[in-house]
């Protein structure tokens, strides 16, 4: 994959931002400009230079945003190991994974789609991650959209070690570094 000269600026500065101790990171830009594409990269070179690193895109109930996010990183990131919440459930966080799950399934009480016990599984999974010495960077795609504070309350079961957040389109967090 061949990034534009903006995208690669995009990331680097990604990379900075990852640096300072500023909670959330926001990466905004057009319709069309390849945020996406941005973000996999991104995460696909961290992972490189970080490899105790588990990447964990949260994305909204509506559509069906985690299989194309995941769709186009396996598309143009050959190399990635990427998780739906199904195969998290099963296996569990595993160095070096990048995990596209639907934060409703997690925070909706009575949603069939997460019961109760799978629930406390999946809390279960990210402890022994954590155990294990991995550490988390969460991206909440479509913010923007959406009242993620359900979604805040998934971001805090993973313990991120500097509370770093990558936010895709944001415009709700005014205190943090936009780029």
């Amino acid at each position: 994959m061949q990034l534009k000269e903006f995208q690669l600026n995009a990331v680097k500065k990604l990379f900075e931002a990852m640096e300072t101790p500023t909670r959330d990171i926001i990466l905004k830009s057009p319709t069309g400009s390849g945020k996406t594409i941005i973000l996999t990269y991104f995460m696909h070179q961290y992972i490189q230079s970080f490899p105790k690193t588990v990447f964990v895109w949260l994305t909204p109930g509506k559509g069906s945003l985690k299989e194309q996010s995941k769709a186009k990183m396996d598309k143009y990131i050959h190399a990635s190991q990427t998780k739906l919440l199904s195969d998290v459930m099963t296996g569990g966080f595993e160095e070096n994974d990048n995990c596209f799950i639907n934060w409703e399934k997690l925070t909706k009480r009575g949603n069939n789609a997460l019961k109760d016990s799978e629930r406390t599984n999946f809390l279960e999974h990210i402890q022994h991650a954590l155990n294990d010495g991995l550490h988390f960077v969460i991206i909440v795609d479509e913010s923007h959209q959406n009242n993620t504070i359900k979604a805040d309350e998934i971001i805090q079961y993973f313990h991120t070690k500097k509370n770093y957040s990558l936010f895709r389109d944001a415009e709700r967090h005014s205190k943090s570094g936009s780029y």
